[in-house]
């Protein structure tokens, strides 16, 4: 996850690099049930690549484990 926010600092103007390492800093913060940073990285991803459909449905997922987390 570190190195996902590494990368995210060393290349901000580059977009696919921004979109890769959030994305996949979402997917590890999923993982650790850290749901509220999870979809945060997920919204930034669909704001930078609308199109990213792991991201778009890897936020649902979020959404649902925290209604029932609730």
């Amino acid at each position: 996850m570190e190195q996902c926010t590494l990368a995210v600092a060393a290349n901000p103007s580059q977009r696919n690099a921004r979109v890769k390492a959030h994305l996949r800093r979402g997917l590890a913060c999923e993982k650790l049930e850290r749901f509220q940073e999870a979809k945060e990285d997920f919204k930034l991803v669909i704001e930078l690549d609308p199109t990213n459909h792991i991201a778009s449905s890897a936020l649902i997922r979020c959404a649902k484990s925290t209604q029932i987390r609730s």
